[in-house]
């Protein structure tokens, strides 16, 4: 195994290999298939990322993912799902959301962020509100920045059951696993409006309990 194609190749096969590094490497194999030259600075970053994939950087990288699975596994999830809106660190997100294990030094980054510590406190915490309750929005909610209906597909049949819940309330019928936001109160709730077939979600702080 002597071509640069086979050593692209190899390591491609290797976990360690992600985000940016994977890329690069797939767009370099691209322009081999179709015949291009590598520019010198190319191979300098190609040679760089042969180093830091090495196979023995990559018994290192499985060494850790034993560490992660057994200490990090849990709350990885909850960190994932807060990062891949983010502008930042979302490449080490969608490596948690594939259910692969991400590179030690990047994910500790990104777990000791103090946004991240944010984002684990409110998860763990219990949600307020019960199934069932009856609530409406509190006066600072905004119909488009604080009212998810990206799941109900027909655009009309959203906003109405977004003005429903803005000018009637609904049901709490479900609690989201995951939060969106490092915010105090960020639990996420399906309400159902009255009437409406399709439930939105509403983040607790934008919620109160309403007088039937």
């Amino acid at each position: 195994m002597n071509s640069l194609s086979d050593k692209i190749n190899t390591t491609l096969m290797r976990s360690l290999c992600q985000g940016w590094d994977r890329t690069f490497l797939v767009s370099i194999q691209g322009k081999l298939e179709n015949g291009a030259t590598v520019s010198k600075r190319q191979m300098e970053v190609l040679s760089q990322i042969f180093d830091k994939c090495s196979e023995i950087n990559q018994k290192k990288h499985e060494e850790w993912g034993e560490v992660y699975h057994s200490r990090y596994n849990k709350e990885a999830p909850a960190l994932a799902n807060y990062h891949i809106t983010q502008r930042y660190y979302c490449d080490i997100a969608e490596v948690i959301l594939e259910g692969g294990v991400p590179a030690k030094r990047k994910f500790m980054r990104m777990y000791e962020n103090k946004y991240s510590q944010k984002v684990l406190k409110q998860h763990a915490k219990p949600a307020r509100l019960p199934l069932g309750e009856y609530v409406k929005p509190r006066s600072n909610t905004n119909s488009y920045n604080n009212v998810e209906s990206y799941h109900i597909t027909e655009y009309a049949v959203a906003r109405d059951c977004v003005e429903r819940f803005m000018s009637h309330g609904g049901f709490i019928v479900g609690i989201e696993e995951y939060i969106l936001s490092a915010a105090k109160g960020s639990k996420r709730y399906r309400i159902l409006p009255p009437g409406k077939p399709h439930y939105i979600i509403v983040e607790e702080r934008f919620l109160k309990r309403a007088i039937r």
